[in-house]
């Protein structure tokens, strides 16, 4: 114990240096984190669903699909302003093309607040239309931010729920 002491005292530029190279590394650490932490306050979190609602037929009690529905609800931190929510396919030259409901086409952007959830229906009939092609569900901010689940991750999903 007394080498280390003697060492310590021989050599106090070293121990020095040592103590300040841990300083700065603590500093950067706490720089890093508070950056972190200041994000956290305007964090955005969308959360896509494809759902298919079923009702009940007078008379035989049979269970028969009615429509197609398209939740996205807000799980972030502040509000997220949508310019369009729900389904979408990519053309054959490459763009998307968005699928507008065509009995309420109003529907399909609003503001979320936090934990709010929007609801697009869609007719059976869309699934004619969409035949053959690749759709997915989509949710789009004004600033261009797409919000996008394909078929699969819905599955995928659907598969954890059960």
């Amino acid at each position: 114990m007394t080498e280390f002491i003697e060492f310590c005292n021989d050599n106090q530029g070293f121990i020095s240096a040592i103590l300040s190279f841990f300083t700065i590394l603590i500093s950067i650490i706490a720089v890093f984190v508070s950056i972190h932490t200041s994000r956290l306050s305007y964090k955005k979190k969308l959360k896509l669903e494809y759902k298919i609602v079923y009702g009940v037929l007078q008379g035989s009690g049979d269970l028969i699909p009615l429509k197609y529905q398209i939740e996205a609800t807000n799980l972030g931190r502040v509000p997220i302003s949508l310019s369009f929510i729900g389904l979408a396919y990519k053309a054959s030259d490459g763009t998307v093309k968005r699928l507008v409901n065509k009995l309420s086409p109003n529907v399909h952007s609003r503001i979320l607040n936090v934990n709010e959830v929007a609801e697009v229906p869609y007719e059976l009939s869309t699934e004619q239309e969409l035949s053959g092609k690749d759709v997915f569900v989509m949710a789009m901010e004004p600033n261009g931010k797409i919000y996008k689940q394909t078929k699969r991750q819905i599955k995928r999903q659907a598969r954890s729920k059960i």
